[in-house]
């Protein structure tokens, strides 16, 4: 049976048979390298510190450690040698050999393909264990991130075999969706075909990252994915994202999931936020389960549970005139005198997006204007509430004049928030003089959302007759002057680099040759592309290793307690597998740097974040950016992530996933496991106090 399997995969991926695993010579031990060797040569980025010697080594801890490091330095020069890592005989190396496949596969393929296809397929011919799923599955992963049209056809076949192979195929898939934005027919139809087979809607996990199905495929995802609702199971949230592809007809079994006593509030956030994409045809659904929602949260006064979170999805997804105007007119009037704070927090959030639905398009609505009791200049969720009814219509006359107002707030989330919605009004009043002003900000948060729309909509930053705005462009080159490729601030950075070459700026090259010079992989790429528009296009910024050392103690697995003002909630963090961002967490717990912080972004039913103290997913504490450690283990609720903004980004920031969501896997170095509730949080709850307890050693 072994033997048939390999000779199917081999056939679809149009390759000779794999010659045995193991076949390279294993040299006697070499001088046994150290953790902190392995480290160091990550920190650095250094490919050249991972000896052949190690990656030859007969003693499989050496071997696991060597390969593991230059899979995570992903520089371009390894290829060769990961693809040759492949054919190891131990599935921990063929694990981390795959995932390092994966990171350069774009620049490798057809070879990356063929290799990872022709090692699944020697390894489909012998008996299965736990271990070699895991490798199977880090190859479905590289699969998908090569998504090559060969790529698909292969990870189709194995939708046909038994497990590990097709819920690994399902994975892969999935990666090749995301890039993509597409799947060849045939491959939807294998996926929907399966997921009939095994209806727990985990096979409909690709569909959800295309932007559109034919009549037939909607017809039969509406049909499988109604049957994946009717039982709870792991994949049911696949099913649940996937029908908002499934058309009008989808509205109803969404909604009856919503309603279903059995389903998570997470399950029904994402119903939620499906109905809303199904546009017209999901309203009067969205509409029903607000009534009903409301009234039990309400009543049954939840405001410290999932349940706020999920009216809240129904309160986003919903259109002016689309919901029942006395439920909208009871949440905009929730009473908050007497109320402990984090109650009042939710409360107005309710208050202020019902009123924003009630007032259509009339900023002036009594109802949103009264709707936040902060003191004025403290009202964010008034203002936000504002800017949603202001994108409702032109921004002209008094309209325009109010959006200048908040354009310049001093409420640096209100003002990225304004500036954010030039992207889709260039009749906002006087639009150069805003981008000037905001690149002069002193919030970093501001500059880089100026610098977007910019990047994005050069038209915004220009005169009459096309001309740049002379304020913008010496704003802009002020800024360029001040950028420090050796900073922490790579996020801005790499958006005023865009915003450079988007108005070809060509004063802009001393400061894109400096990033080109940089350790930081991320602003290296905005700077290589950035030399397009000014002239020199083709050009390369190669790596460059970093000076770091690493000299830290072993961490174990520290446990964090936080106080919070909705209770106690705790992280479990992995030290030995993730020791960089772990002894930063631990560095800046111990420090205090999260006492009295707010968690700035909550997604109901998707992940709560932290670790910002401006609060506006901009900032962090004033430390050098993380080195990446990611890996292809997909994360599950209560995953705790480090936030990024491109690769060896994160600094102080980190998130806890609330749902199942492998697409996270390989772009985010998954750390710990969060515990105690993390789903009830809500934007702007407190984080009190954080103590670190004694480690354990795995």
């Amino acid at each position: 049976m072994r033997r048939a399997l390999a000779l199917l995969l081999l056939a679809f991926c149009g390759c000779k048979e794999s010659p045995p695993p193991g076949d390279q010579p294993r040299r006697s031990a070499p001088p046994a390298a150290s953790t902190a060797n392995y480290l160091q040569a990550e920190l650095r980025r250094d490919p050249s510190a991972i000896a052949e010697e190690q990656l030859l080594s007969p003693e499989v801890e050496q071997r696991r450690a060597a390969v593991r490091s230059l899979s995570r330095i992903a520089d371009p020069q390894s290829f060769a040698t990961l693809a040759k890592a492949l054919s190891d005989d131990d599935s921990v190396v063929m694990q981390w050999a795959a995932f390092g496949v994966a990171q350069l596969c774009r620049e490798h393929e057809p070879e990356g393909v063929r290799r990872l296809a022709l090692r699944a397929a020697s390894l489909a011919a012998q008996p299965f264990t736990e271990m070699d799923g895991n490798a199977l599955s880090s190859m479905a992963f590289a699969l998908g991130r090569c998504a090559s049209d060969e790529a698909e056809r292969t990870l189709r076949s194995w939708l046909r075999l038994r497990e590990p192979m097709s819920g690994a195929a399902t994975l892969g898939l999935a990666q090749v969706a995301r890039q993509r934005k597409r799947l060849d027919d045939a491959t939807i139809a294998a996926l929907l075909d399966a997921a009939s087979k095994q209806p727990s809607g985990a096979a409909l996990h690709p569909l959800e990252s295309l932007p559109a199905l034919g009549t037939a495929a909607r017809e039969r995802l509406l049909e499988v994915a109604s049957l994946a609702l009717e039982q709870p199971s792991r994949g049911r949230g696949f099913a649940v994202r996937a029908l908002a592809k499934a058309g009008a007809a989808a509205a109803t079994p969404l909604r009856r999931l919503l309603e279903a006593e059995g389903a998570t509030d997470a399950e029904r956030a994402d119903a939620a936020r499906s109905l809303a994409a199904l546009g017209s045809s999901g309203q009067a659904d969205l509409a029903g389960a607000l009534t009903s929602q409301a009234r039990a949260l309400i009543d049954g006064k939840t405001w410290l549970t999932s349940q706020h979170g999920l009216v809240l999805t129904l309160l986003e997804g919903l259109e002016p005139k689309s919901a029942e105007a006395a439920s909208l007119a009871e949440l905009s009037q929730l009473p908050l005198q007497g109320e402990p704070a984090p109650v009042v927090r939710r409360k107005t959030m309710l208050r202020c997006r019902a009123a924003a639905l009630l007032a259509g398009r009339s900023s002036l609505s009594p109802a949103l204007v009264a709707c936040d009791p902060s003191p004025p200049g403290e009202q964010r969720e008034g203002d936000l509430a504002t800017l949603k009814v202001l994108s409702r219509g032109a921004l002209t006359e008094a309209r325009g004049a109010r959006y200048a107002e908040l354009a310049r707030a001093e409420d640096r989330v209100v003002r990225e928030a304004a500036l954010e919605l030039l992207m889709a009004h260039d009749e906002a009043p006087r639009i150069p003089e805003l981008l000037e002003s905001a690149l002069l900000a002193d919030a970093p948060g501001v500059r880089a959302s100026a610098a977007k729309v910019i990047a994005r909509y050069p038209a915004r930053a220009q005169l009459q007759g096309e001309v740049v705005a002379p304020g913008v462009v010496q704003a802009l080159g002020k800024r360029l002057a001040e950028l420090d490729a050796t900073g922490n601030d790579v996020e801005v950075s790499s958006a005023l680099l865009d915003a450079a070459a988007a108005l070809a700026l060509l004063g802009a090259k001393p400061a894109v040759e400096r990033a080109c010079r940089s350790t930081n992989p991320t602003l290296r790429k905005h700077a290589e592309r950035a030399y397009g528009p000014l002239g020199e296009p083709g050009r390369r910024c190669e790596s460059v290793p970093g000076h770091e050392t690493w000299s830290a103690a072993a961490l174990g697995s520290p446990r964090l307690q936080l106080e919070t003002d909705i209770g106690p909630l705790s992280i479990t963090l992995w030290g030995d597998e993730q020791p960089f961002a772990v002894s930063r967490f631990v560095e800046l717990a111990r420090s205090g740097f999260f006492d009295g912080m707010a968690v700035h972004r909550v997604v109901p039913g998707f992940v709560a974040q932290f670790g910002d103290p401006e609060g506006d997913g901009f900032g962090g504490a004033k430390l050098p950016p993380l080195r990446c450690q990611t890996s292809a283990a997909a994360f599950e609720p209560g995953s705790v992530g480090v936030a990024l903004a491109g690769r060896d980004t994160g600094v102080s920031q980190f998130f806890v996933a609330l749902r199942p969501a492998p697409h996270l896997a390989g772009e985010y170095s998954q750390i710990g496991k969060a515990e105690g509730g993390w789903e009830r949080l809500a934007a702007g709850d407190r984080i009190l106090r954080v103590r670190v307890l004694e480690a354990s050693s795995k």
